[in-house]
């Protein structure tokens, strides 16, 4: 993971709002408003993002794709560049994926603050009809009318990039045997993780002290390709979101 210090970093954090000027309207309109740059590369550029009661997050034109995670129960109004306005029942760990060009805004219709992280998908850009309504995770994850609520096991492939949502209850790992591509993962809710790699024929703590990582909800960890086991080492289940590019 990317950690935000030093000038370079702060450099780097002016430059990705700029870029993400769609979700970020001028200061004065938004006093209190709770946005921070969680991870920066050439994949994501990822923000954890609060939003009080009726508070509005412009987008003035989201050149790229974003997947809008949850990470509490609420609903998001969202208007089309066309105009049309609809709300959504978001629950804990719900994933939508908004194409780019296709919203002008979004609303935290709850009444109360709205925790939410979102990923701006820099390296692909999916074509119009790519996220499709096949399938109850698809109509989910891309908004379909009458969609399912996402179970807690599910996986989508769209053009090539993998979303999931995995939970693991406490003591259970999450093995890949195969190799897998740079992958970005986000907490829902807090999550303790022993995360080995597999070098030769070992596994390897990736961490060199305690080989875990801690993430609270909306924390994120960048995993390079490679083989990985990710095992709960917390007292309770772990939820998270996974992208594999």
């Amino acid at each position: 993971m990317y950690p935000v210090r030093s000038v370079a970093a702060h450099l780097v954090t002016f430059v990705a709002c700029l870029s993400l000027a769609h979700l970020l309207p001028a200061p004065a309109q938004i006093p209190g408003r709770g946005l921070q740059l969680a991870l920066h590369n050439d994949y994501v550029q990822v923000f954890d993002l609060r939003l009080r009661p009726e508070e509005q997050a412009p987008i003035h034109d989201n050149i790229y794709d974003l997947l809008w995670i949850a990470l509490d129960n609420g609903i998001l109004q969202w208007e089309s560049r066309e105009g049309s306005v609809k709300e959504l029942q978001l629950e804990l760990g719900d994933a939508r994926l908004f194409l780019s060009h296709q919203v002008n805004s979004l609303r935290n219709k709850t009444a109360g603050p709205l925790h939410s992280v979102v990923v701006e998908l820099r390296k692909q850009r999916f074509a119009t009809g790519s996220c499709h309504c096949s399938s109850d995770v698809a109509r989910a994850v891309c908004g379909c009318e009458h969609a399912p609520r996402l179970p807690r096991l599910w996986a989508l492939a769209i053009q090539g990039t993998t979303f999931a949502g995995t939970t693991l209850e406490s003591g259970q790992s999450l093995k890949e045997l195969h190799h897998r591509n740079n992958t970005l993962l986000v907490a829902i809710r807090l999550t303790q993780l022993q995360h080995e790699v597999n070098v030769g024929d070992s596994w390897q703590p990736v961490h060199p002290n305690s080989g875990q990582i801690e993430l609270a909800a909306g924390g994120v960890e960048w995993l390079p390709e490679g083989k990985h086991r990710l095992t709960n080492v917390g007292d309770k289940a772990a939820r998270f979101v996974t992208i594999e590019f």
